[in-house]
């Protein structure tokens, strides 16, 4: 049977408040699951979400004594769920009780969309009890085969929750068997339900983990009831993935240029690991020229996966007259791309023209006059034999375009000395007329198509060429091609995607090889800008994975989407009366991805091999996450010991069979050799006074079908167990049995025949082995099994606690995706680039927050903290955050690799530092962050140890925990009272020819800056020119007689020229080491942006000084404070007083602009 998955439409609940909708409140859902201690759901649980909260103190009071905020409250139906509406990116402490109960809780993060959370109460009077709840069950069992377990003799049913088969040969007892059999899990609505991953994020429908428990059902106290569960983990989580988003999502957007954001574009990796952003449409302008005698020109430039692309656009002799550009073609020479070969008929003398792949044309003599009219690749040529003895044509086209990428195109310049910057039409001699150039019609499209590459020369990406010379423009649009055409038609890992072109027609049928927007600035036509017509671009995306089982091979298949030209994103929501041929915006021979509100459609499903496709929101398009190999999926099967066993295998779903995840046969059952709370030994018997020493065994077996269910109710990746595949099995003596003397047995005398059932001993009273087989068995009061092993090492992922290192580095990237304060977008500047590798052991991790601080310095980074500025983190798998307060994971055991963004505060580059990882469990891990070549691995999990460290140059100074201790300095026993105290002075960016007396006018040394590169900058003091490196320090001279340092950080860059960064404090004189006293430490409260006119209001603290921005230059800021005014610069301080008594420091942070003018940003500091 073929399965499939739904995943769900994340959407934002918006609350009105207020009057005629003026404001409103945004809540994230949270379904909570209840469950006793053996799985079962609990009806009735009190369930409250408490914010602003305190546990209670006892040893076992934590969620009986909180105190705090109840923000929602709700009770659980009698499936054991119920759910609150509270304010997401907020931690919370979520509560559940009942009576009979202990209350129990959770605390977590809430994000925005569905949360899923599971509680588990145990009872009060819960005490620990032999495995399988033998010790509080009934002394006496009676099992009739056939019939239902435990044996209710006045029932006349033929089905019942669990069934007992008991298995004999004459005389002997051999086989008992307890299996389910209305107790299953599966889609059917009347089932206790399939199972959903266990691992956070595999649901794609937010459906919360579900177990299997044996005996789930049964009363409790019921022998058996817990002595096994099964749980579906879900997909493993081991192998690589390639990402790709195609549309419109702002992940895509930021890594377009200009025009190019209008339209979208699609983010993948190349197949070699490059990060390619490619735009679906590129619109230039390109005024119409006028004028009748001199050749009139267009030039400009755009950004292309990273690259810069100039053009050069000229229309011929006269302007904007078509048909005036002419040129000289030879035989042999490239046009266009296409090898034009002129040629003649010896014995007619008739000429022709060979377009090698396209046609033959005829051509008249030289001397008739006659021209040839013929349209190639969208272009239309006016062709004129010139020689036919020399196969020579003279052409006329309306223009030409030239196409750079090192440089603009001089036209006073020869093609030979701009060889290297020329981009088109390459072939052929470097002195035809038409080398490096391409010829159009005005208004038409050059189907012949350019490729242009980003972030290799090598790796090409194909554009159809537009000039719209009516609408003054000049397009260029995605071409039908395999993305990864020069790197053997493949991306990343080896998958294939494909851009097939254009449905103008809504009929399914691409009708241009190319991007068409709908756009008017594009065409003028009325379907341009009716927003009842639809242009529908089709991609296709194949993971390349095929399935082979049993001998039958599967191949993979394409998965085809569909975009809205109108704004590249999704065509849907459907229903839709004005688009017609299209139903889906995905699809392929097995699945259906179909956005709007219909909850019975997909809108995300895997691929058995573990290709996930979703259906972004807000109509952003799709994203494609792939394995580089099948991913397997795992399933845990756990005794009542809490030892676990793992099965792990791949989905072959074909049709007509269903997968299991292991078989159900004796040879492949689970014993105590697979999970050691099984019982396996001799057991002493006497039987008719005859004694024996039988091996009696214990055996538990399932059968789970995993897959993508399209069941109403589950539409999700899960594992299901039908009736009679979920079992135990009591073996007596292999396949021989206990030879009780008679068909029918009557214990007597001094009988003592045993057998084992849930690991207790049980005394058979009687036995009826033919016909309406029946056992009679009476507890044995003191049960000589063999003692259980004590549990090992929890091996389960959900129970082993989880372990992680850390290790960091800083390298160069180009990359720009990082903004300031609030800022999750590019800033026109170059980011930081911090690689960060976690090993993680036992469990899988979610990360809390990430957080960075550059060493020696104030300056600090956040993905959680609205005071610091924005880290944007990649982990290659999910979108970039774009807000603070996103969490990040779950990422499973291995090795998972970060890369961390950030946007560099004025003057404080971020060259060496603290990266500190919180988890939601509430542990930390820190590594320091050096420059890769110096990068050493970091520690585990450390402890807050004071810790002193001194510097190569001397400096020692006390780091929090021994991991925070960079890469090169010396642990010491303690540092050494200081020579000199530092007070900050001021930070200064400066570039080649600078002084440093313009920023400190009362320095008596003379310092220039010379030469600067990205790892050193040349000082001259006094006449003397010293070379530095970055965080390498100089002495000031004042004319007060004191002393500054400065501290050069270099790779520092003002639009692209290199500068430096220079931090100065100034060192005060003392006479004695017990005169130092460290300088008050700082901690930045909050930042804000502040325009002409906005004040003290603006912080969220209650400031008893008031004060406003008068004037804001790009440079200082004018505060009028308490009735004065004053003019501050970058770095300048002033203080002011809260409400509370306290007193507070504001920083001038650095300047800007916003649509309101000049801004200036302060921080508010205690």
């Amino acid at each position: 049977m073929r399965f499939a998955v739904l995943g769900i439409l994340l959407a934002l609940a918006l609350v009105l408040s207020g009057c005629g909708g003026l404001g409103q409140d945004i809540t994230s859902k949270v379904d909570i699951s209840v469950y006793d201690s053996d799985g079962n759901p609990i009806q009735g649980a009190a369930v409250k979400a408490y914010s602003n909260y305190r546990l209670g103190t006892g040893a076992n009071d934590k969620w009986l004594n909180i105190e705090g905020t109840i923000s929602a409250t709700d009770t659980t139906d009698a499936k054991g769920n119920g759910d609150v509406q509270i304010a997401p990116l907020l931690i919370y402490a979520i509560t559940a009780a009942k009576d009979g109960y202990e209350t129990n809780g959770i605390e977590k993060q809430i994000i925005t969309g569905t949360n899923n959370i599971s509680i588990t109460l145990k009872k009060t009077s819960e005490t620990p009890s032999p495995p399988g709840g033998g010790g509080s069950g009934p002394q006496t069992l009676t099992l009739y085969d056939g019939k239902g377990y435990p044996y209710d003799p006045t029932s006349t049913a033929n089905s019942f929750p669990y069934k007992v088969t008991i298995t004999t040969s004459g005389n002997f007892l051999q086989k008992i068997r307890i299996a389910n059999d209305t107790d299953k899990w599966t889609t059917d609505t009347t089932s206790l339900g399939p199972l959903y991953p266990q691992l956070t994020g595999q649901s794609l429908t937010g459906h919360a983990a579900t177990k299997a428990v044996f005996g789930q059902s049964l009363p409790d106290g019921t022998p058996g009831k817990g002595y096994a569960s099964v749980t579906f983990e879900g997909f493993t989580g081991k192998e690589a993935r390639t990402n790709i988003l195609i549309g419109k999502a702002p992940d895509i957007l930021n890594g377009l240029d200009g025009s190019a954001r209008q339209h979208g574009g699609i983010k993948f990796y190349g197949k070699d690991d490059a990060l390619h952003y490619l735009p679906f449409a590129i619109k230039e302008s390109s005024t119409t020229p006028t004028g009748s005698a001199t050749p009139s020109r267009n030039s400009g430039s755009f950004t292309f996966d990273g690259k810069t692309i100039y053009w050069n656009q000229s229309f011929g002799s006269t302007g904007s007259g078509k048909g005036d550009l002419q040129f000289t073609v030879n035989s042999g020479d490239y046009v266009n791309g296409r090898v034009w070969n002129v040629a003649s008929n010896q014995v007619s003398g008739q000429a022709y023209l060979e377009v090698v792949g396209v046609d033959t044309f005829p051509l008249a003599s030289s001397n008739s006059g006659i021209q040839r009219r013929i349209t190639i690749d969208g272009v239309t040529y006016d062709v004129m034999l010139d020689s036919a003895t020399a196969f020579k044509l003279r052409v006329s086209v309306d223009g030409e375009i030239i196409l750079t990428k090192i440089a603009p195109y001089n036209a006073s310049q020869s093609m030979a000395t701009q060889n290297a910057s020329l981009i088109y039409n390459k072939a052929g001699d470097i002195t035809d007329d038409s080398y490096g150039k391409l010829y159009f019609t005005q208004d038409s499209v050059v189907t012949a198509p350019v490729g242009l590459s980003g972030t290799s020369d090598n790796r090409k990406f194909y554009y159809a060429v537009a000039p719209r010379t009516s609408l003054n423009s000049l397009w260029f649009l995605m071409a039908a091609d395999t993305l990864g055409s020069s790197e053997g038609d493949q991306i990343q890992y080896g998958k294939t995607l494909k851009f097939f072109g254009t449905d103008v027609t809504e009929n399914k049928t691409i009708d241009m090889g190319y991007y068409v927007p709908q756009s008017s600035d594009f065409a003028t036509g009325p379907e341009y800008s009716s927003s009842n017509a639809y242009f529908v671009a089709q991609f296709g995306f194949d993971d390349e994975i095929d399935i082979i089982e049993r001998g039958y091979t599967r191949r993979s298949s394409l998965m085809n989407f569909y975009i809205d030209t109108r704004d590249g994103g999704n065509i849907g929501p459907f229903q839709n009366v004005n688009l017609e041929g299209y139903s889906t915006d995905g699809v392929d021979e097995h699945l259906e991805l179909i956005s709007g509100t219909n909850k019975a459609n997909l809108q995300a499903a895997y691929k058995d091999v573990g290709t996930k496709f979703s259906l972004l929101g807000n109509d952003n398009g799709i994203s494609i996450s792939s394995p580089e190999n099948a991913e397997n999926v795992e399933l845990y099967v756990k005794d009542a010991g809490g030892n676990v066993k793992v099965f792990e295998t791949a989905l072959k779903s074909f049709s007509g069979y269903n997968p299991e995840i292991f078989t159900a046969n004796d040879s492949d059952v689970m014993t105590n050799t697979q999970l050691p709370n099984l019982f396996s030994a001799t057991v002493n018997e006497k039987v008719n006074g005859k004694s024996t020493t039988p091996i009696i065994q214990e055996k538990l077996g399932v059968t789970a079908d995993a897959g993508f269910y399209i069941a109403k109710d589950v539409k999700d990746l899960a594992a299901t167990i039908d009736g009679g595949n979920f079992y135990y099995e009591s073996i007596i003596n292999g396949s021989t049995g206990l030879d009780l003397g008679t068909t029918n047995y009557t214990a007597s005398g001094d009988d003592d025949a045993r057998i084992v059932l849930f690991g207790e001993q049980y005394r058979i009273k009687s036995a009826q082995l033919s016909g309406t087989r029946s056992i009679v068995l009476e507890k044995v009061a003191s049960s000589p099994t063999l003692p259980k092993p004590a549990i090992p090492e929890p091996t389960n992922i959900q129970d082993k606690p989880p372990s992680v290192t850390a290790s960091a580095n800083i390298s160069a990237t180009t990359d720009d995706r990082a903004g300031t304060a609030g800022v999750f977008a590019a800033n026109n500047s170059p980011d930081s680039k911090i690689n960060v590798t976690m090993q993680i052991e036992g469990a899988p991790v979610t990360i809390k927050s990430i957080g960075l601080e550059k060493t020696n310095s104030t300056a600090k980074w956040s993905t959680a903290n609205p005071a610091n500025w924005p880290i944007i983190v990649d982990d290659g798998k999910n979108p970039l955050n774009t807000e603070y307060g996103k969490t990040f994971g779950p990422y499973g055991v291995g090795t998972q690799r970060l890369s961390l963004y950030i946007n560099n505060i004025p003057g404080e580059t971020f060259i060496e530092g603290k990266v500190t990882i919180e988890f939601m469990d509430g542990k930390i891990v820190t590594a320091t962050a050096v420059p890769a070549q110096a990068n050493t691995p970091g520690d585990k999990v450390c402890a807050q140890v004071v810790t002193y460290a001194t510097a190569p140059n001397g400096t020692c100074k006390s780091y929090p925990t021994p991991c925070d201790v960079p890469t090169g300095h010396t642990k010491v026993d303690k540092c050494p009272s200081p020579a000199a105290q530092e007070t900050y002075i001021g930070t200064y960016t400066k570039k080649k020819g600078d002084t440093l007396g313009s920023s400190l006018p009362d320095i008596e040394d003379t310092v220039v800056f010379g030469d600067i590169t990205a790892t050193t900058v040349q000082v001259t003091k006094n006449g003397t020119a010293t070379i530095y490196k970055s965080n390498e320090s100089f002495t000031v001279k004042r004319k007060s007689g004191k002393t500054y340092k400065a501290t050069v950080t270099t790779n520092i860059k003002i639009g692209s020229e290199q500068a430096a960064s220079v931090r100065v404090v100034e060192l005060a004189q003392q006479t004695d080491a017990s005169d130092y006293t460290a300088p008050p430490a700082t901690t930045t409260v909050e930042s804000r942006v502040f325009n002409k006119g906005t004040g003290s209001g603006t912080f969220s603290i209650q400031l008893k000084d008031t004060f406003t921005a008068e004037e804001i230059t790009g440079s200082t800021v004018t505060i009028k404070m308490n009735g004065t005014s004053t003019t501050y610069k970058v770095n300048d301080r002033f203080t002011v007083e809260g409400t509370d008594g306290t007193t507070y420091t504001v920083q001038v942070f650095f300047f800007g602009t916003n649509s309101v003018g000049n801004s200036v940003a302060m921080q508010l500091m205690k």
